[in-house]
């Protein structure tokens, strides 16, 4: 399911402890998240049935903001839903929130005199794809345990019976849970780092607001000495934001200067970097104690994970790497939070009809891989340039005579979904 990932198992095992107390001090919420056929129901069915079934409510996300909707949390240890339509308004976290950190909450029942309470319910969803949100608060973001789904099971290894089989074993996983539970109580609640998780949790992040990778190739905190022309930094955003094909945010900024500040206060606080004191001369508002750069903080670095000065740029959207086909790979990436596999060079699954992608390998989504593998981040800017690429993870050991000379990455999108090439 994890596929030998001991840094998201052991965040699992912990999640599966913490939701059998009625502890709330973590103030989590968890998202299972990844296309179906991947073990998400499983996992949840087998949490339910460690709960206790008569511990467990099934109110949807969107429904947590009704007060007659929220009288179902009363005496439960879990909430579990699983969420594939979301409001186009995007979600509202204020009660998801107050939930997950066990803050009362106002209640209803029909026929009945409303009433405070405090939930001891943890927040459990099992989701397709992540939803847009109005939140872009460094508090919501930090509440957030997003625990990627990436294994597709498909004909035999899809087990029908594997429920049942995991049912009979019940005693065994509860142990196994403790076990979790107790190392969480060890650290105070504070969940163990999983690599994985964090990129998912960042990810979900940059695409819900766009200021945060923004402000970390272009912002960095100064002296008191530097400062920042407000107006300056906005227009710098704009262009920037366009150039990424952000239009829809950069048109909603532009009519309402408010939202951008709102979400470059939450980008610097999710950056490390201190809120800027704002002073006024000569007619001008600047920010002190920041420095606006004019180029990108961030190298490129190869898949070797090692710094590339020297990589140039040969066309919007594409940037030398190096490459062989000399031997077929597998390649797990990341792109704009979505995960997907290389098809192998000689494989007959093209994109049909695309001329510019008959003589590539193609990153797509479903298409799993048993030969040797590697796995790296491919980090995108939305403008379809690449950076960050580095290797995380050889998979069944190194390859050999892997140069990756004269290739380079492509982004387009087919069908409706995106595809990254390899290109000679």
């Amino acid at each position: 399911m994890f596929q030998g990932d001991k840094q998201t198992i052991g965040v699992v095992q912990e999640m599966m402890g913490y939701c059998c107390t009625a502890e709330t001090r973590a103030h989590k919420v968890f998202i299972l998240e990844g296309v179906g056929s991947n073990g998400k129901s499983v996992l949840i069915e087998i949490i339910e049935h460690l709960c206790g079934k008569q511990n467990v409510s099934h109110v949807a996300m969107n429904e947590l903001s009704q007060p007659f909707a929220r009288g179902e949390l009363v005496e439960k240890l879990l909430n579990v839903s699983s969420e594939n339509e979301f409001s186009e308004k995007g979600l509202n976290t204020q009660q998801i929130k107050s939930i997950a950190a066990g803050d009362m909450i106002r209640v209803e029942n029909k026929h009945e005199k409303g009433f405070s309470y405090r939930p001891v319910c943890k927040l459990l969803f099992g989701m397709n794809a992540l939803p847009a949100t109005m939140d872009k608060s460094h508090g919501f973001f930090r509440r957030l345990v997003i625990i990627p789904f990436r294994r597709v099971f498909k004909g035999a290894e899809a087990d029908k019976m594997l429920l049942e089989k995991l049912l009979e074993e019940l005693p065994g996983i509860f142990n196994f849970a403790m076990e979790g539970l107790r190392r969480l109580r060890e650290r105070d609640f504070v969940f163990s780092e999983a690599v994985a998780i964090e990129q998912a949790v960042n990810s979900y992040k940059a695409e819900q607001n766009p200021v945060i990778p923004f402000v970390s190739d272009f912002v960095e905190q100064g002296t008191d000495d530097d400062r920042v022309n407000k107006n300056e930094l906005f227009d710098r955003f704009q262009t920037w934001c366009r150039q990424q094909g952000e239009t829809d945010f950069a048109s909603r900024t532009s009519r309402d200067r408010r939202v951008f500040w709102t979400a470059f206060r939450n980008a610097l606080l999710e950056a490390g970097i201190p809120i800027p004191e704002e002073r006024q001369s000569n007619g001008l508002r600047f920010l002190h104690g920041l420095k606006l750069l004019k180029e990108a903080k961030q190298s490129i670095v190869d898949i070797f994970g090692e710094s590339d000065d020297a990589a140039t740029e040969t066309a919007p959207g594409q940037r030398e790497s190096q490459a062989n086909s000399g031997q077929k790979v597998t390649a797990r990436v990341t792109v704009g939070g979505r995960f997907g596999e290389l098809l192998e060079e000689d494989s007959n699954e093209r994109l049909s009809g695309n001329e510019d992608d008959e003589d590539c390998e193609v990153f797509a989504l479903e298409e799993e891989w048993d030969h040797e593998s590697i796995q790296f981040d491919l980090n995108y800017l939305p403008a379809q340039i690449f950076h960050g690429i580095q290797v995380r993870e050889w998979l069944d050991g190194k390859p050999e005579h892997f140069d990756f000379d004269n290739y380079r990455f492509h982004l387009s999108s087919w069908g409706g979904q995106q595809f990254v090439s390899l290109r000679c």
